[in-house]
């Protein structure tokens, strides 16, 4: 995100100086710009969040006894290694998706690509998607009624619907119209202010 905001704003400091915001397309271009910094920004912000509820709930789902068997296979500590790490993993695949109101989906196969060609096999792949999956299958079962909760209770206002509707809309045109009062002001002020990096481009 961080990058990216970095790579937003130099574009914009290249438009302004360029005087190239004075056309109608640019302009827009410019708009959705600045629009798609807020989204990402906002997005990342949730995940960030997302992330760390999740944390703070790991240890109220998962369990040692996923991969007790594991741990006591040969070669120890390698087969119950690949269990928990496996298991640390589908944890977090379901609760970060369960978190931002989304579908849970497997990434077992791709969790445990490299534990295929360990040796010996077939039994670190086995004992790889064995934690992969009681993790995920147990995250699902027992945070999804949890976050259901959480979400009912953050939108539960006196006229819900009206007033998710009426935010959203004002949100939207708050954003737009901050957006277009920047290019108003970039672009009135563009013929009489340099930027003291002006040279560099």
């Amino acid at each position: 995100v961080v990058s990216v905001f970095g790579v937003f704003s130099t574009s914009i400091l290249f438009i302004y100086n360029s005087n190239m915001v004075n056309y109608v397309p640019v302009r827009i271009a410019l708009q959705f710009l600045l629009i798609g910094i807020v989204v990402l920004v906002s997005n990342g912000k949730l995940a960030g969040e997302c992330a760390s509820i999740c944390n703070d709930l790991r240890t109220e789902v998962l369990t040692l006894e996923m991969c007790r068997e594991a741990r006591k296979t040969l070669p120890r500590p390698k087969v119950g290694d690949f269990c928990l790490k496996a298991m640390e993993q589908g944890f977090s695949d379901s609760c970060v998706s369960l978190c931002m109101n989304e579908k849970p989906i497997s990434r077992v196969a791709q969790t445990c690509r490299a534990a295929a060609v360990e040796m010996p096999r077939p039994t670190v792949r086995r004992w790889c998607e064995h934690g992969y999956n009681a993790a995920f299958q147990k995250t699902v079962s027992d945070l999804r009624e949890h976050f259901r909760v959480v979400l009912e209770s953050e939108t539960v206002s006196t006229d819900s619907s009206t007033v998710q509707v009426e935010d959203v809309t004002s949100t939207t045109a708050t954003v737009s119209d901050t957006s277009e009062r920047l290019l108003q002001d970039i672009s009135d002020s563009s013929g009489d202010l340099l930027l003291p990096w002006g040279d560099m481009f």
